[in-house]
């Protein structure tokens, strides 16, 4: 494996990726806050959460009055 061979696969999935690729895709169905939005939110929520939890309990607890 070549030492440039990362930046020659960028560069192939960069000429994939175009606007005019993207809007036709997206003309096709593609939708990118399901697809992409939604699992980057949830990941999100995780680390927050774990972030939570490792340092004790920072996040209130509903308690019963």
């Amino acid at each position: 494996m070549s030492p440039n061979a990362p930046i020659e696969t960028f560069e192939q999935m960069k000429e994939l990726i175009s606007v005019d690729t993207l809007k036709a895709i997206q003309l096709l169905g593609f939708n990118y806050k399901a697809a992409i939005g939604e699992p980057l939110t949830q990941l999100c929520a995780d680390a927050i959460l774990s972030k939570s939890k490792s340092k004790g309990n920072l996040v209130p607890s509903k308690s019963k009055r």
